[in-house]
């Protein structure tokens, strides 16, 4: 696959049934930090019991958000996958790892990463990646997709979620989880999202996690 530095990925992770030796490799490609990570989801399911591992939905989509973030890097900079880490940013978002000089590995903020980076290439012309002095890359996933965006020279997020009120039965339960969030959206959004005459409940939540997900993402 040939990339040109931006990316828009969208997967089911559903279709993915991956067997129990497909599983663990796939778990070897990530660093112990991320397999250990992913090997903690657990999913009750009553009498005592658990879901973990490759049937666990959240373990499932967690292991593939971090391998199409392997696959990108891979792709778009041309570094190899053994050379790949990851680290998260104060809001969570994941970025690259990056090796200085005499392989001191140092940790810097996405504004610092992007004028560092872009100084060590003005120096070296050599570095496979150098057509993409900054790269920015955010993964996310909810219900059934794991979705990814990337950019080359610009900040990008992305954010993805099921557009459905947790435990809702009826209208009533929306109104009483809009009531919760009211804190989440200025005024003007909340006109935004009730805009419709008569209210619409189904187009309210519709857009409140459209508006989420762009906050999320920002």
């Amino acid at each position: 696959m040939e990339l040109h530095g931006s990316a828009r990925w969208a997967i089911d992770f559903e279709v993915w049934k991956p067997q129990e030796e497909e599983w663990m490799h796939a778990l070897s490609v990530l660093s112990v930090e991320e397999m250990q990570r992913i090997q903690r989801f657990r999913r009750p399911v009553g009498g005592g019991k658990q879901i973990v591992g490759r049937d666990n939905p959240d373990a499932k989509s967690s292991c593939l958000g971090r391998l199409m973030m392997r696959h990108l890097v891979h792709e778009a900079l041309q570094i190899p996958y053994e050379e790949i880490v990851f680290r998260r940013s104060k809001e969570n978002k994941p970025y690259l790892v990056i090796v200085g000089y005499a392989g001191f590995v140092q940790l810097f903020d996405h504004i610092l990463y992007c004028l560092l980076r872009c100084l060590l290439l003005k120096r070296s012309q050599a570095t496979p990646s150098s057509k993409f002095a900054c790269f920015s890359f955010n993964v996310s996933h909810a219900g059934r997709y794991v979705v990814l965006a990337a950019e080359p020279n610009l900040a990008v997020g992305v954010d993805v979620m099921e557009a459905a009120v947790p435990h809702s039965q009826c209208d009533a339960d929306v109104t009483a989880f809009f009531a919760t969030m009211s804190e989440s959206f200025t005024a003007r959004e909340w006109r935004t999202i009730r805009c419709r005459t008569p209210p619409d409940i189904g187009h309210q939540v519709q857009q409140f996690f459209r508006l989420w997900t762009l906050k999320e993402g920002a």
